[in-house]
């Protein structure tokens, strides 16, 4: 793993490498994809949004 990491020479170079990570397990993986990203998903209750409008305005 060292070796891999050594041979990054740049930052974005980094995140080129975890871009065609994610373009390969979501092309390999969808459904593991997607279950990967609901559970990074931050769930809200629009308790935050409910300053801003009415209760009416809001359909979830």
């Amino acid at each position: 793993m060292n070796e891999f990491l050594g041979i990054i020479q740049h930052p974005i170079e980094g995140c080129a490498y975890l871009i065609y990570i994610g373009l390969f397990l979501r092309w390999r993986h969808p459904k593991s994809w997607n279950k990967l990203l609901d559970g990074l998903a931050v769930k809200s209750d629009y308790s935050s949004i409910s300053t801003f409008f009415k209760k009416e305005d809001i359909k979830a």
